[in-house]
């Protein structure tokens, strides 16, 4: 099962803009949501509501002009504060968890073993994965 976050993350990859506006979800532009991605945000709209408040997070992605870096807080960070610390960042976006670090000592991701398969392997195609991937 794909999670919220990563959902998020995927239509921002396909050039979608996501906002909230009085507890209604805004996707913008209309001509690129074709049938499936309109099914997957109607799947998850209220969850994406709620990814999209301004809550403190770890992880964060922000994109630069010309290249774009993962940024960690420790204590979490929200939204705003992520800006004010990257006032020059074009967009400030969660990292999504399945893009988290390894955690060497652990000797796993996210409280999975690096040995299981990625769930997500089977959840979503290898072209949604592709689009996923971080590209500078």
């Amino acid at each position: 099962m794909i999670k919220t976050d990563e959902v998020v993350y995927l239509l921002r990859r396909l050039g979608l803009s996501l906002e909230v506006d009085d507890g209604r979800l805004i996707v913008t532009p209309a001509n690129l949501i074709d049938d499936d991605t309109r099914w997957l945000i109607r799947k998850h709209r209220d969850a994406i509501i709620a990814e999209l408040e301004d809550v403190p997070r770890w992880a964060w992605l922000v994109r630069l002009d010309g290249h774009t870096i993962e940024t960690y807080h420790h204590p979490e960070s929200t939204y705003a504060e992520v800006m004010r610390k990257y006032p020059a960042a074009l967009s400030i976006v969660p990292l999504p968890e399945c893009l988290w670090p390894v955690d060497p000592a652990k000797d796993a991701v996210h409280g999975m073993s690096i040995r299981e398969p990625n769930p997500m392997g089977t959840a979503i195609s290898r072209q949604v994965a592709r689009l996923m991937e971080i590209t500078p």
